[in-house]
Parts: structure tokens; C-alpha cells; sequence
């Protein structure tokens, strides 16, 4: 029995890593097409953690919404938070976007809310940890006051997340476990479902507040699992 663990942990790994070369090309591909490209300026996209390749395997999440708007042809220009303490943003976000050769500016976290405010912004995009039932998400640390100051301003925030994600055996952000490197530092804070525009799976648009429409993006991922052995069950990723 023993013998057979290291064989289904790499089947499972194997598995997942499958899934995210299939499932992050369509979910940007679906955040893609809700951004709109305002005339006579590049669209303004705001990004806070690394959600691309580099964090996500072949193609990542958010990160790969920008990949797609620049695959299509389409003007923009980024502007990536340093993303503390994990420095994420300034590591390896803007490596990607260099491989893109993609135009952005590295900002401060703290400078977010007066870029948004600039009026230069017309998205956030942001990846996932932890989606909760009732739509709260978990986040790069530092995504809550980026959502609250975006939504206070009007700026759409699109979450970019597989919907293996999403954990119908967790009620809400409350329930979500903390993350905490080894100096006792937050890693992860939770966006409220009320701040979220929209969330995109790969099956598409999911609104944040519809428990509905996250199980049935929820039980169409399970399905698709179960030839791995992996169970359908809401608890299984309930964290």
C-alpha cells in the first residue's frame, strides 16, 4: 500500500497539471471578452499577486486574460503591485509580461488606490486561492483593499479562477482557512462576493453571488475528476 502512494500522488499531479493547460487558456479566454479596449488609449488593467504562468503552469489565470488581449491584438497597458511580502509582482509578474512584451508599470501596493483613482484603470484582475459558497474569494494578501477601492470607484474587478477553486463545503470568507508564512504574516485576505464584478471559469462567467451557478461551475469540474479518483464531494475541497 505504501508503494502505491508516490504513484497516485504523481497521477494526481499529473492530473491537475492536465487540467490547468486545458481550463486557464479557456477562463482568460472568457475574461478576455469582457474587458473593452477604450478608444484612444490602451485598456489600463491592474494586477496584484502573479497569476500567470510562472504561479499556474503553461498559461495561468489572470495573468492569462492579458495574454489573451495580447494574442487578439488588442492595446493595453498593466500596472503591476509590487505584492507584498512575497514581492510576487515585482518577481515574477513583470518577468511575464516582459516575455510578452507587454507595456506596464510596477507600482508600490500602496499606490493602487490612487492609480485607480487616476482614471486610468479600466479593470483589476485578480487570481484565486479559495472561493467560497457565497462567492467570497481569497487573494494574493493586499487584494481586499484593491477590490474595495475598485468597486468604490466603479472599476470592474474580474476574479480569474478554475473552478476547482471553488469549495462548496466552505460557507464563507470567514470559513476560509488563514495562510501565514513563518513569521506569522498574512498571505491571503478574502474579497467579499459584494466587491466582485464577475468571476470567470472556464465554463464561462459565474456571477459571485449566486450560490447556484458556482455549484453547477462546481459539479461540472467534479465530473470531468472522477476518472482520476478524485472525490465530488464538497468537502473534498473544502480546505
Amino acid at each position: 500500500m505504501l508503494r502505491a502512494e508516490p504513484a497516485a500522488m504523481r497521477a494526481e499531479a499529473d492530473a491537475i497539471a492536465s487540467e490547468s493547460q486545458l481550463d486557464h487558456p479557456k477562463l482568460a479566454r472568457w475574461a478576455a471578452a469582457s474587458i473593452t479596449v477604450p478608444e484612444g488609449r490602451p485598456a489600463g488593467l491592474l494586477v496584484h499577486g502573479n497569476a500567470g504562468a510562472l504561479a499556474g503552469g503553461m498559461f495561468g489565470t489572470a495573468l492569462g486574460a492579458v495574454q489573451r488581449l495580447v494574442a487578439d491584438g488588442r492595446d493595453v497597458h498593466v500596472w503591476a503591485t509590487e505584492s507584498r511580502p512575497s514581492q510576487d509582482g515585482a518577481r515574477l509578474t513583470t518577468t511575464e509580461l516582459e516575455w510578452m512584451d507587454t507595456p506596464f508599470t510596477l507600482i508600490a501596493d500602496a499606490a493602487a488606490g490612487q492609480v485607480l483613482a487616476s482614471g486610468k484603470v479600466d479593470a483589476v484582475l485578480l487570481g484565486a486561492e479559495h472561493i467560497a459558497r457565497n462567492g467570497d474569494t481569497a487573494g494574493t494578501v493586499g487584494s481586499f483593499p484593491i477590490a474595495a477601492a475598485a468597486a468604490t470607484l466603479g472599476i470592474p474587478v474580474l476574479i480569474c479562477a478554475a473552478s476547482c477553486t471553488i469549495a462548496l463545503g466552505t460557507s464563507g470568507g470567514a470559513a476560509i482557512p488563514a495562510d501565514r508564512d513563518p513569521s506569522g504574516r498574512p498571505l491571503l485576505d478574502v474579497i467579499p462576493a459584494s466587491l466582485i464584478t464577475a468571476l470567470f471559469t472556464e465554463h464561462g462567467r459565474v456571477e459571485p453571488s449566486s450560490e447556484a451557478q458556482l455549484r453547477a461551475a462546481y459539479e461540472r469540474a467534479a465530473l470531468r475528476r472522477m476518472p482520476h479518483g478524485r472525490s465530488s464531494t464538497p468537502e473534498a475541497v473544502a480546505g
